[in-house]
């Protein structure tokens, strides 16, 4: 498994989204995985799963 981190600084949180969709899709490629963005303020900001197998419980 592949591991990536990067600080984004952003002057809104649309815009750290907008930016945060362009790096997944360039480091992704394609392939299966998982992304998030987080805020040491506010948690979770947005989460993207693709190309993942659903969950086997419901």
């Amino acid at each position: 498994m592949d591991t990536h981190s990067t600080v984004l600084n952003a002057p809104t949180i649309e815009a750290a989204i907008d930016r945060a969709i362009a790096i997944v899709d360039s480091v992704l490629d394609g392939r299966p995985g998982v992304a998030t963005l987080t805020s040491p303020y506010r948690g979770l900001i947005w989460a993207h799963r693709q190309n993942l197998p659903p969950p086997s419980w419901p």
